[in-house]
């Protein structure tokens, strides 16, 4: 794929100030994507989170929509594919897990904390046993939840924190 100069996320103005809308606009200054959307993140792997008329949407840079995101979910920025998906299961009580570009969960929402992927690790913190632990991209656990603090990569190698209890 050949790389694109980035999108900034930006509001254009109005003098009402009731239609404060937010788009992209390239490097340049030039508009991408109009000004139509109440809540927008910034492109992350060529996909953005947006928000219109109180309906989630991922669309790609050229503002088309890739699908709609469920009600109760929210997403994180995409990284490596996945996006670290969360949901609020009680007052200030979330749950998360991973969906993939396709609107697909990967990692069904049951853990208590998620990272973004890294060189093809997701770590996740158990809900049950509140250690923490790794999936690959297809989901598949394959550090098991037997660490205190979360793990993190870097060149191919996982480190973790070791305490004394």
């Amino acid at each position: 794929m050949k790389d694109q100069a980035p999108l900034f996320c930006v509001r254009k103005w109005s003098e009402d100030k009731q239609s404060f809308k937010l788009g992209y606009i390239d490097a340049g200054g030039q508009w991408i994507i109009e000004s139509e959307y109440d809540r927008a993140d910034d492109f992350q792997e060529g996909v953005a989170v947006v928000e219109k008329e109180g309906k989630k949407f991922l669309i790609n840079e050229k503002n088309e929509m890739i699908f709609e995101v469920p009600d109760n979910v929210n997403l994180s920025s995409f990284s490596e594919g996945l996006a670290v998906a969360y949901s609020e299961v009680q007052p200030r009580r979330f749950q998360y897990g991973y969906m993939n570009r396709f609107g697909e969960f990967v990692v069904p929402l049951e853990y208590e904390k998620a990272e973004p992927f890294r060189e093809g690790r997701g770590v996740l913190q158990s809900s049950e046993t509140k250690k923490w632990g790794a999936v690959d991209s297809s989901g598949k656990l394959v550090i098991p939840h037997k660490f205190l603090n979360g793990i993190y990569f870097r060149d191919g190698i996982g480190g973790y924190t070791r305490r004394k209890i």
